[in-house]
């Protein structure tokens, strides 16, 4: 029985609307997860931006959770320069040249944000609503956008989803995700480098906040199901994919809320649901979030899955509850899309290790070999946990 057939699949009334230039199809050859992958072209690494106009580099981060200490410690760094409000800079000081060497960085935005800097979060709370100024950060940290689906989505509500979006477009960035009205359109994104345009479109498994997928939505937001990929199915993803191939899009790049916190292992829904979507010639990499650990990366038909990138900014690791060292390391992965003279599209990625120093107010860290060897050991041995990586490490 595959993915689909296990829930309800469609759309619903979800339209799509992109402006884009051409279109194209990927290459072939499959690789499932468990089994050798094809062989990968050279790894690409950090450095300065991608200059061939025939290809487009695509970053994605690890899980963005700012939890009250972040935002306390945020607001001491400000007070410290004379300045009100908050300021998350300096925790990105370490990874901005990483992030910005991509040609579009897409960030995967956990929590909702305050437009006001009201009603943020409680000490020790699940329930998420954090300060404005993090969208500003992102932004000069080199992200050109961000993906919003999450389990913490409805955390403020529907009024919490609009604040979240404004406050991240207002900041330059663009977003994929959720929106408080069934009449604005909350993906694709859009962005486009050297001619060619990526298309970004993303899921959660779940927007009221469980442990595992479900298809519950409130009764007056029923457009909010077109987020949810237990309700739309992989064919829902896919014709979503499809319309945005259709409008333009060169790539489309899914991102997923999947998995189960702290297991570095994919479910089996995650394993379907990815051997489905990389079926199709519409999806051209996937890019996953939620387990709060770094989770393995294969390919499959040639195509990318990153199953999940970890915590890019959070407080998680030893001392809170079962969690682990392992819960502070974070994937900065990179794919490089290359179109060939015969209008398919050739992939070859890189990821950077990274770690939240908590004893340095939360600062990113690179983790290299020789900047923090257990960190890129762990990082490194979970992105193989499923057969050879066909990514490699920066620094390997």
């Amino acid at each position: 029985m595959t993915f689909a057939t296990r829930v309800r699949c469609g759309i619903g009334a979800a339209l799509i609307a992109v402006v884009a230039t051409g279109c194209s199809s990927t290459d072939s050859g499959l690789a499932t997860p468990g089994s050798s992958p094809p062989p990968a072209s050279p790894a690409t690494t950090s450095g300065s931006k991608n200059t061939d106009v025939n290809s487009v580099t695509v970053s994605g981060s690890g899980d963005i959770l700012v939890h009250s200490p972040l935002w306390r410690e945020a607001s001491a760094i400000a007070k410290a320069a004379g300045q009100t409000g908050y300021d998350f800079d300096p925790m990105f000081t370490d990874v901005t040249s990483t992030i910005s060497a991509a040609d579009i960085a897409i960030c995967h935005q956990e929590t909702p944000i305050s437009a006001t800097n009201e009603d943020l979060s409680r000490p020790g709370s699940l329930v998420f609503n954090v300060p404005t100024q993090i969208a500003g950060s992102l932004k000069r940290a080199g992200f050109d956008g961000c993906d919003t689906s999450s389990n913490h989505t409805l955390d403020r509500g529907v009024r919490g989803i609009d604040a979240t979006r404004t406050v991240l477009l207002a900041a330059g960035l663009k977003v994929a995700g959720p929106t408080g009205s069934a009449d604005t359109l909350g993906m694709p994104a859009i962005y486009t480098s050297h001619g060619i345009t990526v298309a970004n479109i993303a899921y959660t498994y779940t927007l009221p906040n469980s442990t595992g997928p479900t298809t519950t939505v409130p009764a007056s937001a029923p457009w909010l199901r077109s987020y949810l990929w237990p309700a739309v199915g992989s064919g829902g993803i896919i014709a979503q994919a499809e319309a945005a191939k259709s409008a333009g899009a060169d790539l489309v790049v899914v991102s997923i809320h999947w998995g189960t916190e702290g297991v570095q292992q994919p479910t089996a829904d995650q394993l379907a649901l990815a051997r489905e979507l990389m079926a199709s010639p519409a999806v051209d990499a996937i890019l996953g979030t939620h387990a709060h650990v770094v989770q393995p990366c294969t390919t499959i038909n040639g195509k990318y899955v990153f199953f999940g990138l970890g915590n890019l900014l959070s407080n998680q690791g030893p001392g809170h509850g079962p969690q682990t060292e392992s819960n502070r390391d974070g994937v900065l992965a990179q794919i490089t899309f290359t179109r060939t003279t015969g209008g398919t599209w050739k992939q070859r990625a890189s990821y950077q290790p990274t770690r939240v120093d908590t004893n340095a107010r939360h600062t990113i860290r690179l983790a290299t070999p020789t900047t923090d060897v257990a960190s890129w050991d762990r990082t490194k041995t979970a992105m193989n946990s499923l057969g050879s990586c066909p990514a490699m490490a920066a620094g390997s």
